[in-house]
């Protein structure tokens, strides 16, 4: 039977009682040359075996006692060396010498010969065994638990690494939708509803923002931007500095000199490996249409993505 406790799992104290019995029992009965039922029938055998039970009780408990002690002294995992020097000094060699002076004890209490009975001789090495026994039974016990407690500790481990993982994982995700965000933001910071770019033509001056814009062509030095009423207007920039400002995901620039806004198109037509903006209607743009051919797959992804997000 085995006990639960804060340390290793040994002997209760009912099955270190019915130990010292049984122990106690064989001990004394086995150094009489008589038959057993000879012996039991003899009341001193009977003194001697509750003697016995006694003695054998005390000394598996101080066994027991000491060692509880030293596990929470020197750890057999840790200092062995040390652990073993204790144990057989505490566990072993004090346990034997009290057992000697426990049975002087009952000889000299009874008034019996000691060196007569040849207890050391006959006795003596069984209690010696038991004592033997007993630390090894304890040592493996100990080493069985500790197996236990190693491989609960893995699992601990293992299920806090799991947890670990699981929570970089989260902080990863986080940090991919923070990045998303301040990407997005500074994709927002280039389409920005409030940028205004200011439009001439002839005499005639507008300020206008950038939502307001449909499309955009370079024609030789002069940039020509279409605007949602399909007015025409001058605007003072080219082809790559108004790309680099505009949204990505609402205007494409299709060749070397035209960006259209994809809010413009209807549809758009395949040429092979180049194409042609099809625009809505109500646009009137008179600019190049031609999707180019280096840019014709990116504008396929782009305006589907850009359906898709409406």
């Amino acid at each position: 039977m085995l006990i639960q406790s804060k340390y290793p799992l040994y002997f209760s104290l009912t099955t270190r009682l019915w130990l010292s019995v049984f122990v106690a029992i064989y001990i004394v009965t086995e150094c009489h040359q008589a038959p057993i039922w000879k012996s039991l029938s003899d009341p001193n055998v009977w003194i001697t075996i509750i003697c016995s039970i006694g003695i054998a009780l005390i000394l598996i408990c101080i066994i027991h006692w000491i060692t509880q002690l030293l596990d929470r002294t020197y750890n057999w995992k840790l200092e062995y060396r040390k652990r073993l020097l204790y144990q057989l000094i505490l566990c072993i060699l004090v346990p034997i010498a009290l057992d000697i002076f426990l049975v002087k004890g009952f000889f000299w209490l009874f008034k019996l010969d000691y060196v007569q009975s040849r207890y050391e001789t006959s006795e003596l090495p069984l209690a010696k065994l038991l004592i033997y026994v007993l630390n090894g039974w304890y040592y493996q016990l100990y080493l069985q638990h500790q197996q236990a407690a190693d491989q609960i500790e893995a699992e601990r481990l293992k299920k806090i690494a799991a947890q670990e993982k699981e929570l970089e994982a989260v902080e990863e995700a986080e940090n991919l939708k923070r990045e998303a965000a301040e990407l997005e933001a500074s994709s927002a910071s280039l389409y920005h509803p409030n940028l205004v770019f200011q439009g001439t033509m002839g005499v005639h001056n507008r300020l206008f923002q950038v939502r307001d814009l449909s499309c955009f062509e370079r024609r030789g030095r002069i940039s020509l931007a279409l605007l949602k009423d399909n007015s025409t207007w001058m605007i003072d920039a080219n082809t790559e500095t108004l790309e680099k400002m505009l949204n990505p995901a609402r205007f494409f620039r299709i060749n070397h000199k035209s960006i259209i806004g994809f809010d413009t198109i209807r549809n758009y037509k395949n040429n092979g490996k180049t194409g042609n903006v099809l625009f809505k209607e109500e646009i009137d743009f008179q600019g190049s249409t031609l999707i180019s051919r280096d840019r014709y797959q990116n504008f396929k992804d782009s305006f589907k993505a850009y359906v898709e997000n409406q």
